[in-house]
């Protein structure tokens, strides 16, 4: 993080964001076979073991990007006392304790999805990004490029992108620590964005969020922090969902009562989620409303958009390449499902819901997805450059 103060231990202070390194640590990000995709769409690595609850150390070195690290920073285990300041235990699972919209687990359990999530998303789409990263990002004589990963969950993708672009640093920003060593040019902090940027000022070339609008209280704010982050000639890209399901004919699958003919369990399931996600500030109607935004917006221009459809399962024939492609991100997407299904137990039960009727809608859901339900999600994807007029801050 380039930030105007150096070494702090402060969870919660404006410009005392915490960087993290751990005693368990994998040398790269996962390795696609872990997750049943094709090795020739992800990068080889390793994965560190299982645990209940491994060990976390923190790196209490200057934070400023351009930086290097301390020749011998301070290392501290984190303590059962801290782990209760950065945790609490909501349901059955653990969550951070440092945003009220913000409100999925942050456990072991959420970090193994979270990489399942990622290795679906690079599955469908083949490689990390959309749009006109390369041109953004690449290596220029004498000139520095810099990512922000905003949200950065198990930091599979900032890991990917550094070893991607060697000659360029990344920064992973999120609520919780990760249980991951990145490589030398990229470096993870412990911040809420919900918070403001201006730490992060006029020092980036590409800015990443995905699937952070559920903790996102004001996203066309946070759109004027980005574009201050952003170097002239910049890029940001939105890849998000707006939690509705669509059905085999990805028109809208509403969340019809049970005794409806065209009933099913996770329209039902994602409403509550994003009716709790909306009683907690999070906007979820940022996935669709970003394009007419970001073009309203004085400090962006190509503004562009796509739509990625993941399907509930492998319900494609498997004579034809894209067949094979579809049928390993549906795999993925159930074993998503099923986890995001099981971890919005506490957010549900949170916002008020009662026990039998949270826990009957999570194992309703569940089984329908192991049954095969066929329906569609449409995640957008939306990309801007910062005009190459306007000011880095």
């Amino acid at each position: 993080m380039r930030a105007s103060e150096s070494d702090t231990t402060s969870i919660t202070g404006r410009t005392e964001a915490t960087d993290f390194t751990t005693s368990q640590t994998f040398s790269t990000a996962p390795t696609a076979s872990q997750f049943g995709v094709p090795n020739n769409n992800v990068g080889d690595g390793t994965t560190d073991g299982e645990g209940e609850e491994p060990v976390v150390n923190i790196d209490l070195h200057d934070s400023d990007i351009d930086r290097p690290p301390s020749p011998a920073p301070s290392i501290y285990s984190l303590t059962h006392s801290l782990r209760e300041d950065l945790f609490t235990l909501a349901h059955g699972r653990y969550v951070n304790n440092h945003s009220e919209v913000y409100h999925l687990p942050a456990d072991e359990e959420e970090i193994d999805r979270l990489d399942v999530q990622h290795f679906m998303f690079k599955t469908l789409i083949g490689r990390n990004y959309v749009g006109p990263v390369q041109d953004v990002l690449r290596e220029e004589e004498g000139v520095q490029k810099d990512i922000l990963d905003l949200g950065c969950g198990s930091a599979v993708w900032a890991v990917e992108m550094a070893q991607e672009f060697p000659h360029c640093n990344v920064v992973g920003v999120d609520l919780a620590p990760i249980q991951t060593e990145p490589p030398p040019n990229c470096r993870i902090e412990v911040d809420d964005i919900n918070l403001g940027l201006d730490h992060f000022y006029g020092c980036f070339d590409f800015v990443h969020a995905r699937l952070i609008a559920s903790g996102i209280k004001d996203y066309y704010g946070l759109l004027d922090e980005i574009s201050k982050t952003l170097r002239p000639g910049g890029m940001f890209l939105s890849v998000d969902w707006d939690f509705r399901v669509m059905d085999w004919n990805k028109t809208l699958l509403p969340a019809f009562p049970r005794n409806h003919p065209r009933h099913a369990w996770f329209p039902c399931f994602s409403r509550a989620v994003g009716m709790a996600i909306r009683a907690r500030m999070g906007n979820i109607d940022a996935a669709v409303l970003l394009p007419r935004w970001l073009k309203g917006h004085r400090s962006f221009e190509e503004v562009d958009s796509c739509d990625l459809w993941i399907p509930s399962g492998d319900w494609f024939p498997n004579d034809t390449k894209d067949g094979l492609k579809m049928n390993a991100v549906g795999r993925l997407m159930k074993r998503d499902t099923k986890a995001f299904v099981s971890a919005g137990r506490p957010l549900l039960l949170s916002s008020g819901l009662p026990e039998a009727e949270v826990d009957e809608l999570i194992a309703e859901t569940i089984k329908e997805v192991d049954l095969g339900r066929r329906w569609w999600v449409r995640v957008s994807a939306t990309w801007a450059r910062k005009k190459a007029g306007t000011p880095a801050a």
